[in-house]
C-alpha cells in the first residue's frame, strides 16, 4: 500500500479498537458514534488487506498483523502528540477541572491537603470532588466523565490503571470527649458489648471493608446504626455513646476536625489498600499525570493531622451536651 495516502485518522482509530477490543467502547473513548468507527475499521482492513480484529462473542480479538502494528503505531501517534503540543508543561498554566469521585470518609482526608497544593502550584486549576458510585465509576472514566477515583478492595476492569496510595492495616476508634472510653479504653469483653456506629460506601450501598471482615466482626458490638456521610457520623458521634471503628488515619482526621476522641482498639484487620484508579484515555496526558502526582504527594502524610489543625494551640470546641442516661 501507498503510505502516503492512508488518512491518519484512521490510525487513532486503530489504537482506540486496539485498546478497547469493541467498537462502541473506542466510539466513546474517541468521541464518535459507532457508525463512524465501524466505517474506519472497515477502510482500515482495505487499506491493510487484513480483517484485524475478528469478533470472539462480545469482544474483538485481533490478528497476528494487527499485534505487529501496535508497537509501531502506538508511539508513532505519542510522537506525534507530544510534537504538536510541545512539552513545556506547566501547572501553573493550568485552566481546567479535574473530577475526581472518592469515598465521603476519604473526601474528608484528601481535601484539606490536596487543595491547598493545587492553590500554590495550579492557582487556575479546578477540582470538583464528588461521592463514588462503586457501580458506575469506571463507565463514567471510560466516557470521559470522571478523571480519577481513589477506591479500595475493587477489581479494576482492562484498560484501568491504578497506583497505590496507602496501605493500612490497623483501626482505632472514635466517640465524644466525654465518652467512659475516652479515658479507659477498651478490653476486648468491653469492646464486644460496646454498641457501635458504622461508616458505609457508595450512597449506602456498599458496606465498609470493616464490616465486610468476618475476623474484625467477631471482637466489635453490634452496629446499631449506619450512615454514608461522614458529618453524619461526627454529629452522631458528639451526641451518643456509639463508638466508630475506622482506619488509623481517617479517625485521626475525623477527631483533629470535629473535637472527637481517637481510642486505641484491640483489634486488627486484614490490610487494605487504597488506590488511585485512572483509564488509559487519560494515561499520557501531562495535565491529567500532575493531578495524579499531586494526590499521591497529598497523602503521603495522611497518617499526620490536616493543616487546619497543625499547630493548634487551644482545646477543640466544646462537643454539645451528651444525651441524658
Amino acid at each position: 500500500m501507498n503510505v502516503s495516502r492512508l488518512d491518519l485518522n484512521l490510525l487513532v482509530v486503530f489504537d482506540a479498537l486496539m485498546h478497547e477490543r469493541n467498537v462502541t467502547r473506542a466510539a466513546r473513548r474517541l468521541f464518535l458514534s459507532q457508525p463512524a468507527v465501524s466505517h474506519a475499521l472497515g477502510r482500515l482492513r482495505t487499506a491493510l488487506g487484513d480483517p484485524l480484529l475478528v469478533r470472539s462473542g462480545r469482544e474483538m480479538r485481533p490478528t497476528p498483523r494487527a499485534e505487529a502494528l501496535v508497537p509501531v503505531v502506538r508511539p508513532l501517534l505519542e510522537g506525534l502528540g507530544e510534537a504538536l503540543h510541545g512539552t513545556g508543561f506547566s501547572p501553573a498554566r493550568l485552566e481546567r477541572t479535574f473530577h475526581l469521585a472518592l469515598p465521603d470518609i476519604v473526601e474528608w482526608v484528601v481535601a484539606p491537603r490536596l487543595l491547598p497544593a493545587m492553590q500554590r502550584e495550579a492557582p487556575g486549576a479546578r477540582v470538583a470532588l464528588r461521592e463514588i458510585d462503586l457501580d458506575d465509576f469506571q463507565d463514567e472514566m471510560a466516557r470521559g466523565e470522571l478523571d480519577a477515583a481513589i477506591v479500595t478492595d475493587v477489581p479494576l476492569r482492562p484498560g484501568f490503571h491504578k497506583r497505590p496510595l496507602v496501605r493500612e492495616d490497623r483501626v482505632v476508634g472514635v466517640v465524644r470527649p466525654g465518652h467512659p472510653a475516652a479515658r479507659l479504653g477498651f478490653t476486648p469483653e468491653a469492646l464486644r458489648r460496646q454498641p457501635r456506629l458504622a461508616v458505609t460506601l457508595s450512597g449506602g450501598r456498599v458496606a465498609s471493608p470493616i464490616e465486610r471482615s468476618a475476623r474484625a466482626l467477631r471482637q466489635l458490638g453490634e452496629a446499631r446504626a449506619s450512615t454514608a456521610h461522614i458529618t453524619a457520623a461526627a454529629a452522631t458521634l458528639l451526641n451518643t455513646d456509639l463508638l466508630l471503628v475506622i482506619g488509623e488515619i481517617a479517625g485521626t482526621t475525623l477527631a483533629s476536625l470535629f473535637g472527637l476522641k481517637v481510642v486505641p482498639l484491640p483489634v486488627r484487620l486484614p490490610a487494605v489498600e487504597t488506590v488511585l484508579a485512572w483509564h488509559e484515555r487519560t494515561h499520557r496526558d501531562p495535565a491529567q499525570r500532575w493531578f495524579r502526582d499531586a494526590l499521591a504527594a497529598a497523602l503521603t502524610d495522611a497518617g499526620s493531622p490536616p493543616p487546619a489543625a497543625k499547630g493548634r494551640t487551644r482545646s477543640p470546641p466544646a462537643a454539645p451536651p451528651a444525651r441524658r442516661r
